[in-house]
């Protein structure tokens, strides 16, 4: 049974994963949010080609930064080059 078929959660396995049991989200964000990580749900919405380096907030941030078209694309940059810099944020 999968409580929310618009999971993208791959990972089945996982007892928390909404296929194993009629909850839908909440058990897996309830861990999440008690540790303070991102679920790998919302990386795999910006992409499932790229492995996150964490899951915390920062690295969030980074992952979308880092895989989405940049907002600075009109200043000249590419895609995938941040607009800003951001090496104090690590």
């Amino acid at each position: 049974m999968n409580s929310a078929p618009f999971c993208t959660c791959d990972n089945y396995k996982c007892e928390l994963n909404p296929v194993n049991h009629d909850q839908g989200c909440n058990l897996c964000m309830e861990k999440n949010l008690r540790k303070g990580v991102v679920p790998n749900c919302m990386f795999f919405a910006i992409t499932k080609d790229k492995k996150p380096e964490g899951f915390t907030y920062v690295d969030f941030a980074h992952f979308v930064l880092d895989n989405t078209p940049c907002a600075g694309c009109a200043e000249g940059k590419q895609d995938g080059e941040s607009s800003t810099d951001r090496s104090d944020i690590r």
